[in-house]
């Protein structure tokens, strides 16, 4: 390959990876967050954080020596995940569900569904989640009329078989 030279360019750096986790590795920096923003974005990057930090235990448990980036990118999106799950109980309204952001005091059915689906994904990978009191929404939730077999039948359908019958 030929390059014009060009002043501003110091180097060239050239990784090869092979596998993914190695790719993963290499980049945690830019995948973790601080949650904030509206309750579809604290959702985001709050399960983003917690499934970084179960892949790095997962590497550690598996043998894997985690270097000072790894550590500490491991300490951060535990923080993070953590944060993000207290901050997403502030969406929570008194009727039990969620809107979409801290002071709207509206439930919003689908905002509702997506928060506990994304708890339900959270509970199967890591416990991380279970102080989380779900009862007052999937109480507000079993209120709505939602059709079994719709799309949002199905999302609930499956928040139940993960929260609710395995508490």
């Amino acid at each position: 390959v030929t390059m014009e030279k060009d002043e501003k360019v110091q180097g060239l750096e050239i990784k090869v990876f092979n596998d993914f986790s190695s790719i993963l590795f290499s980049n945690l920096e830019w995948l973790i967050q601080y949650p904030y923003g509206c309750v579809e974005q604290t959702l985001n990057t709050t399960l983003s954080n917690r499934v970084i930090a179960d892949l790095l235990i997962d590497a550690a448990a598996k043998g894997t020596k985690l270097n000072g980036a790894q550590n500490s990118a491991l300490k951060a999106a535990n923080e993070n995940s953590d944060l993000g799950f207290k901050r997403l109980a502030q969406f929570q309204a008194k009727t039990g569900g969620f809107g979409w952001f801290t002071d709207s005091g509206e439930s919003d059915l689908n905002m509702s569904l997506l928060v506990m689906l994304g708890i339900a994904l959270s509970d199967g990978a890591t416990n991380s989640v279970s102080f989380y009191d779900y009862g007052p929404t999937y109480s507000w939730l079993t209120t709505k009329g939602i059709l079994p077999g719709s799309p949002q039948g199905v999302v609930f359908s499956y928040i139940e078989s993960v929260l609710v019958r395995k508490y």
